[in-house]
């Protein structure tokens, strides 16, 4: 078993003449259908295995002893058995990865070997792994892709097949330059690390097709002239669905800012809703008979989409990619500007996806007597994607040696806690400042700084670091809230 390597990716466009572009599509073309063959042999394998008695008994038995609240060393070892039984039909059926990878050689010969066999190879990995995610209840059901679909390409190595050649992609007969920007550092840097393989894509950018190579380097990204934090400085952060708050220890500074700022402005919105608004409209004008006389679609129906639909849809589409290019942009700035201030970044455990979830509890307005509603952030978590700006930082501190701190929300509770008496008051949500210690503090920038003096075990706080660092607090609060902008909803 070969020893696993850290790896990172570098990113360059790849010029391709009129001809060769052509000659892609077609290739690409064959590796979606090899992937859609490979679904619906794994697919029609899976039936098989459901269909055979003895997989279906082994599999009521283990379901018997999962039941078991603790099953007895005779009940383990019995379901380990019976486990492999069921491995042993699953394989007497074929399904399995490598019995996927005997199968597309197979098809790969079909199609007269356009691909390489390593490539053919990744593409049925893909659809055994798309299977085992509905095996396991990932997802309700399998989907097949359509014609015209956008297919990624990738190779097993660097060897044969798609693979770089110095600063050129070869893929068979195929030569294309990579573009390398004059002075780019970083890529020069990065070429002379080892290649393990190539993925090849495709960006549909202002309505024309362009191509780009992920080139998958072993070893450690390059590093950029950035300024990175004291170690011995802690960092808090305390993030919300719309804004990030953040104190460090070390620099006595703290900061109050919104995510994303140029991906979430009204008037990009604006022509995101206008665009969808007159997609709708070209919809219903091209389909009348599509919609029961309750004005819901039909199932089932074929709809018709006029050019100006499409016209409307590439629109659409190249402003969400500007949209998701100036989210990360954005994302990638702010975590520099942490980890600038220290590299023992802290924030709390409390999973994004539960601002989502609506309201499980009916409640009642006491003012009108309306029911109040379930809805909670899940449009502002799409569209400032605070979960994107965690996973910058970490991949950022991944990169230094460190790791981001995860701290327990449940023991730390920093937006309930008073630092003086350390005792807790459960706040509503609409409650942005209140008073500690004589003095009124905002609750954002109040969190973060609790979570900066969290100790090492991750559940408890450092009173007697906060009596010692509340002077500090206080001045960089006025600092970040003369900075912070004025129409920040928190504040």
């Amino acid at each position: 078993m070969k020893k696993s390597t850290t790896s990172y990716i570098l990113e360059l466009e790849v010029f391709f003449t009129p001809s060769q572009c052509r000659e892609v599509e077609a290739r690409r073309e064959v590796a979606r259908v090899i992937y859609n063959t490979c679904l619906g042999r794994v697919m029609k394998r899976w039936r098989g295995v459901q269909g055979s008695p003895k997989w279906r008994s082994a599999l009521r038995r283990v379901q018997e002893i999962n039941a078991i609240g603790d099953p007895s060393p005779d009940e383990m070892k019995e379901r380990t058995a019976l486990r492999k039984e069921m491995r042993e039909v699953e394989k007497d059926f074929g399904l399995t990865e490598y019995e996927l990878h005997a199968f597309v050689k197979e098809v790969n010969v079909h199609f007269d070997r356009r691909i390489s066999i390593n490539e053919a190879q990744v593409t049925a990995t893909r659809a055994f792994r798309t299977f085992e995610k509905y095996r396991y209840g990932h997802c309700k059901k399998v989907r097949f892709l359509p014609k015209g679909a956008e297919v990624t390409v990738e190779n097993k190595s660097n060897n044969f097949g798609l693979r770089v050649v110095g600063q050129e992609l070869a893929w068979k007969d195929l030569r294309a330059p990579l573009v390398v920007k004059k002075g780019d550092r970083y890529a020069e840097d990065a070429f002379l690390d080892r290649t393990k393989y190539v993925r090849l894509l495709s960006r549909t950018i202002r309505g024309r097709r362009r191509y780009f190579v992920q080139i998958v380097k072993e070893g450690k990204p390059p590093r950029k002239n950035r300024t990175v934090g004291s170690a011995d400085s802690a960092v808090g952060i305390d993030i919300g669905p719309s804004a990030v708050a953040y104190y460090s220890t070390g620099e006595k500074k703290a900061a109050i800012e919104p995510l994303a700022p140029n991906a979430c402005c009204e008037e990009l919105d604006r022509k995101v809703g206008r665009l969808q608004r007159c997609m709708a409209r070209s919809l219903e004008a091209s389909n009348p008979d599509a919609k029961d006389e309750n004005g819901r679609w039909k199932k089932g129906v074929k709809l018709n989409k006029s050019k100006r639909w499409e016209k409307n849809r590439v629109k659409l589409a190249n402003l969400k990619r500007r949209l998701a290019v100036n989210r990360r942009q954005d994302h990638e700035k702010t975590a520099n500007r942490i980890i600038a201030l220290g590299t023992d970044v802290r924030v709390e455990d409390t999973p994004i996806t539960s601002w989502t979830k609506r309201a499980k509890e009916t409640t009642v307005r006491k003012k009108d007597g309306k029911i109040n509603r379930k809805k909670r952030f899940g449009k502002s978590v799409a569209n400032h994607a605070p979960g994107l700006l965690l996973n910058c930082i970490a991949r950022k501190l991944g990169n230094i040696g460190k790791e981001l701190k995860r701290v327990k929300s449940s023991k730390v509770k920093a937006s309930q806690r008073n630092h003086v008496d350390g005792s807790c008051r459960k706040k509503e949500l609409s409650e942005r400042w209140f008073e500690v210690d004589g003095r009124r503090v905002q609750r954002d920038l109040y969190s973060s700084w609790l979570i900066a003096h969290v100790m090492e075990n991750g559940e408890e706080i450092d009173l007697n670091a906060c009596q010692d660092d509340w002077p500090n607090f206080l001045r960089a609060q006025a600092e970040a809230l003369a900075k912070a902008p004025k129409n920040l909803g928190i504040l």
